[in-house]
């Protein structure tokens, strides 16, 4: 059959039924591969797929673009990451941006994890940012298998079918919850996209259903021209939807879909009239975890060391959850190399102009590989260094790394 989606080539390393007891998790993307084609003049619209009640147009088509060595400056095990990156981006899946449309399926808790009613397939996949690991998760979690046990009789199934009527959302509706919507790094990478495609596709009086919505995320909604009152929470932990709308994210491993991300990172960059603290502002900025103090995420054994070693070569301490929004935006606007600990707070690059730098400090156990990936699509260089088996890194070594940073790029 004749292949369905821009750019999409069937990636033989997915499994093609993942079970997890009395129910079954299906991807989006062999759904995709075995769909009629939407095309005019030969131009790949998308898929349908009647018998499987789902539909996607594409807005914008993702070209994965050439990868570039220079991205990745020469230090620390830097032919490794390489290497390692390459194969990441290897997947062959569509990472067009588009709508997905799902009729009469079943949404379940938090996340609103997709769930065919009929065949009783939960569909996860890139395109809804539903990895196949916390989907397993989720599922033994939330209890999915004693609500679709395959033992149970015909008639105690018909009863859960039909008990989600009294949770019916009758018309259409945007479903937004997914996995991470409360983390600010996801928000960069799959809302924020999300809310520029819903945007295009002309849905703007339609309801929103979002079950976590973070306080800080007024801004982005705002960039958008969605007001909070089109936010709704889910009205049970199961509910069913007669048409749900559901804008793709733009990603399929760490390979990143350029253009749509450009597009939507470039609506919540409009300059904006704020003021930032003096001692922020500089080209040389050092993101501290400092006064963070709701992550679990270990720091270097000597983070303070190393900070000082940064303020003696000129570079600005910056605390970002000291900041609002716009004036993160603001800051990362007029630096041209940010160094700091691994996390979400670097991925504010995107806010940075073509060229900056991105010095990421990293445990010896962990390579954040989506550094990599948004510094490659946005013509951005970066770096990795890595502490000692103590979490610790010798302040020559850190030294040595800055210097790499500002070569040819601060005097």
């Amino acid at each position: 059959m004749q292949r369905s989606i821009i750019d999409a080539h069937l990636n033989t390393a997915l499994p093609r039924n993942s079970m997890s007891g009395s129910f079954k998790f299906e991807y989006i993307e062999h759904i995709a591969a075995e769909s009629l084609p939407k095309q005019d003049n030969n131009y790949n619209l998308g898929f349908t797929n009647p018998d499987r009640a789902l539909d996607f147009t594409a807005r914008i088509p993702n070209a994965a673009p050439p990868y570039n060595p220079e991205v990745l400056l020469p230090f620390d095990k830097s032919q490794a990451i390489t290497e390692q990156y390459l194969v990441a981006i290897h997947s062959l899946e569509f990472i067009a941006a588009g709508i997905l449309t799902f009729s009469d399926f079943g949404f379940f808790e938090n996340c609103a994890l997709p769930i065919d009613l009929s065949t009783r397939e939960a569909l996860i996949g890139e395109p809804i940012c539903w990895g196949s690991d916390f989907a397993d998760w989720y599922a033994r979690e939330h209890l999915l298998e004693e609500l679709f046990n395959r033992q149970l009789s015909k008639s105690y199934l018909d009863k859960i079918y039909n008990g989600l009527k009294d949770h019916a959302i009758h018309g259409d509706a945007v479903i937004l919850s997914a996995p991470g919507q409360e983390i600010y790094g996801h928000w960069l990478l799959d809302v924020i996209p999300k809310l520029h495609i819903l945007q295009q596709s002309g849905h703007e009086d339609l309801p929103i259903y979002f079950n976590s919505l973070p306080g800080w995320a007024t801004h982005f909604l705002n960039s958008f021209g969605i007001s909070r009152s089109r936010i709704r929470p889910h009205p049970s932990r199961y509910f069913r939807v007669r048409r749900a709308i559901v804008p793709t994210s733009s990603k399929s491993g760490f390979r990143l879909g350029g253009n749509s991300l450009r597009e939507a990172w470039t609506r919540i960059s409009r300059p904006a009239r704020v003021t930032l603290p003096s001692d922020f502002i500089g080209e040389k900025i050092f993101l501290s975890r400092g006064s963070w103090t709701q992550g679990a995420r270990p720091s270097h054994a000597n983070i303070s060391d190393i900070e000082a070693a940064a303020v003696a070569r000129g570079y600005k301490i910056v605390f970002p959850e000291t900041l609002d929004i716009p004036q993160q935006i603001r800051l990362m606007q007029s630096a041209r190399i940010i160094v700091g600990e691994d996390g979400s707070a670097l991925h504010n690059i995107i806010f940075s102009e073509p060229g900056a730098r991105l010095g990421v400090l990293s445990l010896p156990e962990r390579t954040n590989l989506w550094h990599l990936s948004l510094c490659h699509v946005l013509g951005h260089q970066l770096s990795y260094c890595y502490g000692d088996a103590y979490g610790i890194v010798p302040l020559s070594k850190f030294n040595a790394f800055l210097d790499i940073l500002e070569a040819q790029v601060c005097p």
